[in-house]
């Protein structure tokens, strides 16, 4: 990241990029942040209306620093989310709790399959195979062969 501070605006544009094309009927953006934009091109408030237009909800969570929540209230009420207010650990893990009530979407269960690549083993003889060779044709079984 060239420059520091924080943009709003750009994270939830990356966040629709990413979200615009999956499947699913509810779509959502957790936005955790101090509230304070200080970077970016793109300001909070066009960012949630382009979540809208995707219907895309915004949930956004203040911490930190009060009184700078006005951005991130505004945020959440265009984009057809809800605001919270996370001052603890417990209060923050509550705020999940709410959010997790309300968007659900069943996913398709997937499999992991843990697979073992065995030509390491197959790779390593034939190094030594081909090493070997290099010694016996410079050996005096190279020579004795070639007679």
């Amino acid at each position: 990241i060239s420059t520091s501070g924080t943009a709003i605006g750009n994270a939830i544009a990356i966040s629709i990029n990413r979200l615009r094309d999956a499947s699913g009927e509810h779509k959502a953006i957790i936005l955790l942040s101090d509230g304070d934009n200080t970077a970016g091109n793109l300001s909070p408030n066009s960012a949630a209306d382009l979540a809208k237009s995707f219907g895309i909800r915004i949930y956004t969570i203040a911490v930190g620093k009060e009184n700078s929540d006005k951005v991130l209230k505004e945020v959440a009420n265009t984009s057809q989310g809800n605001f919270y207010t996370a001052v603890s650990k417990t209060s923050l893990h509550e705020v999940f709790e709410a959010i997790d009530l309300l968007e659900k979407t069943r996913f398709a269960e997937s499999s992991i399959k843990d697979v073992k690549d065995y030509y390491y083993i197959y790779l390593n003889w034939a190094l030594v195979f081909f090493i070997s060779s290099f010694l016996f044709k410079n050996s005096f079984l190279g020579n004795a062969l070639e007679d």
